[in-house]
Protein backbone atom coordinates (compact mmCIF):
# COMPACT_ATOMS: atom_id res chain seq x y z
CA UNK A 1 0.00 0.00 0.00
CA UNK A 2 2.92 2.31 0.61
CA UNK A 3 3.23 1.78 -3.15
CA UNK A 4 0.43 2.93 -4.58
CA UNK A 5 0.17 6.53 -2.13
CA UNK A 6 4.13 6.77 -3.67
CA UNK A 7 1.53 6.71 -7.24
CA UNK A 8 -0.74 9.33 -5.93
CA UNK A 9 -4.05 9.58 -6.54
CA UNK A 10 -4.34 10.83 -10.35
CA UNK A 11 -2.16 7.67 -11.28
CA UNK A 12 -4.73 5.26 -9.12
CA UNK A 13 -7.35 6.66 -11.23
CA UNK A 14 -5.90 6.13 -15.14
CA UNK A 15 -4.97 2.40 -13.66
CA UNK A 16 -8.37 1.96 -12.18
CA UNK A 17 -10.25 3.55 -15.19
CA UNK A 18 -7.96 0.95 -17.34
CA UNK A 19 -9.41 -1.76 -15.34
CA UNK A 20 -12.66 -0.91 -15.68
CA UNK A 21 -12.39 -0.21 -19.44
CA UNK A 22 -10.80 -3.10 -20.59
CA UNK A 23 -12.95 -5.15 -18.43
CA UNK A 24 -15.90 -3.43 -20.39
CA UNK A 25 -14.63 -4.14 -23.55
CA UNK A 26 -13.63 -8.08 -22.87
CA UNK A 27 -17.42 -8.25 -21.32
CA UNK A 28 -19.05 -6.98 -24.74
CA UNK A 29 -16.18 -9.19 -26.73
CA UNK A 30 -17.59 -12.28 -24.85
CA UNK A 31 -21.06 -11.18 -25.43
CA UNK A 32 -20.92 -10.80 -29.25
CA UNK A 33 -19.36 -14.29 -29.15
CA UNK A 34 -22.63 -15.83 -27.67
CA UNK A 35 -21.58 -19.20 -26.65
CA UNK A 36 -23.53 -18.80 -23.05
CA UNK A 37 -22.51 -17.31 -20.06
CA UNK A 38 -21.46 -21.13 -18.65
CA UNK A 39 -18.90 -21.38 -20.73
CA UNK A 40 -17.71 -18.23 -22.07
CA UNK A 41 -14.55 -17.02 -20.20
CA UNK A 42 -14.14 -13.88 -22.07
CA UNK A 43 -17.22 -12.56 -20.32
CA UNK A 44 -16.24 -13.79 -17.13
CA UNK A 45 -12.68 -12.43 -16.96
CA UNK A 46 -13.78 -9.02 -18.14
CA UNK A 47 -16.18 -9.05 -15.49
CA UNK A 48 -13.72 -9.83 -13.00
CA UNK A 49 -11.31 -7.11 -14.32
CA UNK A 50 -14.74 -4.57 -13.88
CA UNK A 51 -14.54 -5.38 -10.85
CA UNK A 52 -11.32 -5.34 -9.78
CA UNK A 53 -11.06 -1.78 -11.22
CA UNK A 54 -14.17 -0.35 -9.58
CA UNK A 55 -12.63 -1.54 -6.32
CA UNK A 56 -8.81 -0.42 -6.83
CA UNK A 57 -10.44 2.92 -7.15
CA UNK A 58 -12.63 3.06 -4.42
CA UNK A 59 -9.66 2.03 -2.33
CA UNK A 60 -6.64 4.41 -3.80
CA UNK A 61 -7.91 7.38 -5.46
CA UNK A 62 -8.02 9.38 -2.25
CA UNK A 63 -6.43 12.92 -0.74
CA UNK A 64 -3.23 12.12 0.26
CA UNK A 65 -3.43 14.20 3.11
CA UNK A 66 -7.03 13.88 4.74
CA UNK A 67 -8.06 10.21 2.91
CA UNK A 68 -11.40 12.01 1.48
CA UNK A 69 -12.39 9.83 -1.28
CA UNK A 70 -11.99 11.54 -4.70
CA UNK A 71 -13.81 8.99 -6.71
CA UNK A 72 -17.12 10.63 -8.46
CA UNK A 73 -15.92 14.26 -8.64
CA UNK A 74 -16.08 15.74 -12.21
CA UNK A 75 -13.28 17.05 -13.52
CA UNK A 76 -11.28 15.18 -11.53
CA UNK A 77 -10.09 17.62 -8.91
CA UNK A 78 -7.04 19.42 -8.75
CA UNK A 79 -7.96 20.64 -4.87
CA UNK A 80 -9.27 18.27 -2.40
CA UNK A 81 -12.76 19.19 -1.50
CA UNK A 82 -12.59 18.69 1.86
CA UNK A 83 -9.10 19.82 2.59
CA UNK A 84 -8.50 22.06 0.42
CA UNK A 85 -4.78 19.75 -0.17
CA UNK A 86 -2.84 20.81 -4.03
CA UNK A 87 -3.30 17.40 -5.33
CA UNK A 88 -0.29 16.46 -7.55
Amino acid sequence: MNYLKKLGPKKCRRISLAFVWIGVIMVVAGALMGKGLGTNFLLWIGLGLFVIGVVFGGVTVRCPQCGEMLVGHRPFPKVCPNCEWKIK
